[in-house]
């Protein structure tokens, strides 16, 4: 790490930068850059998924010229004043400095999965699904005015088919004695 110096190619995950190479690659001069002063954009970009390997998370460099020579006023400059004091009399000295302004912008997204959000997520779903089936069976069964026909479709209502009135089933009969016996027996 002390020794390297980044490259988008040789050296990607080298945090060391060239001054020169950042200004070629943001498409400046550094002669002009270094007269006038400049402003350079630099941009990061993070995407990495956290369940692989560290080496799979590289960063993605970009450089931009942000003022062209177009501009109302091209190169980067700022001016302060120093102030003393020369024979009881107050002076300031006012200083235009050019320098070269790095904007840096990064930006990432990173993920892991975890199995408990998942667990809680596709249970919860299913929750959801429950109380809608239970909230449209209260809505269509208990308030909409064709209640009385959604309850018939809803429910099938099976017919009584054992004896009939003053008839008598033996087989019914039979079981319900010998098992009154064998708990007698017991």
């Amino acid at each position: 790490m002390k020794k390297c110096l980044y490259h988008k190619i040789q050296h990607p995950l080298c945090p060391v930068f060239n001054l020169g190479y950042v200004v070629r690659e943001s498409g400046q001069d550094f002669r002009s850059l270094a007269e006038k002063g400049g402003v350079v954009g630099i941009t990061i970009d993070w995407k990495c998924d956290l369940d692989w390997h560290v080496r799979h998370c590289k960063p993605i460099y970009q450089f931009h010229g942000l003022y062209g020579e177009k501009n109302l006023s091209p190169g980067f400059n700022f001016r302060f004043a120093r102030h003393f004091v020369q024979n009881g009399t107050n002076r300031r000295h006012l200083f235009k400095v050019f320098g070269i302004h790095f904007d840096i912008l990064v930006d990432g997204k990173a993920g892991k999965f975890d199995i408990i959000p998942t667990m809680t997520t596709i249970g919860s779903g299913i929750g959801i699904f429950g109380v809608a089936t239970v909230l449209c069976d209260l809505l269509l069964l208990h308030i909409l005015p064709k209640r009385h026909y959604y309850k018939q479709k809803k429910f099938k209502y099976a017919e009584d088919m054992g004896p009939g009135e003053g008839e008598h089933d033996p087989v019914a009969t039979s079981s319900t004695l010998g098992l009154q016996e064998n708990m007698r027996t017991s």
